[in-house]
């Protein structure tokens, strides 16, 4: 009996965790429950930036030249402007951009605002 007991706990261990897992990175505020995507441009990678690099978030293409070598879209039903900013230096930090291009749209539904951040990571030439 004792030796059934231990395998029947294991079992519920093996198939609660990725449950558990999952309702912990899926719950939350704010952005946690939008979509989030990242596509790289460029076969070419780039050296990450550290975490203390500020990368210029732009509302239009800079004037000198630019590759752009990621895009990234997702969509919120948050106006915390701040979170949308970690979230894009977080991505331009790894994927080693030089700067952001951010346009935000905004649409209303019956629930709430919702943001539409399309997102462009660019290196500078």
């Amino acid at each position: 009996m004792n030796r059934f007991h231990n395998f029947a706990g294991k079992v519920n261990v093996l198939i609660l965790a990725p449950i558990l897992t999952l309702v912990l990175f899926s719950s939350g505020c704010g952005l946690q429950r939008s979509t989030r995507y990242y596509w790289p441009t460029v076969a070419q990678t780039f050296p990450p930036k550290s975490k203390a690099t500020r990368l210029p978030v732009l509302d239009h293409p800079p004037k000198q030249p630019y590759t752009v070598i990621g895009t990234m879209t997702f969509d919120s039903k948050t106006d915390e402007m701040n979170e949308l900013y970690r979230i894009l230096q977080y991505n331009g930090q790894r994927n080693g951009a030089d700067a952001i291009i951010m346009k935000v749209g905004r649409s209303s539904d019956s629930d709430a605002e919702t943001f539409s951040v399309k997102a462009q990571m660019i290196v500078f030439r």
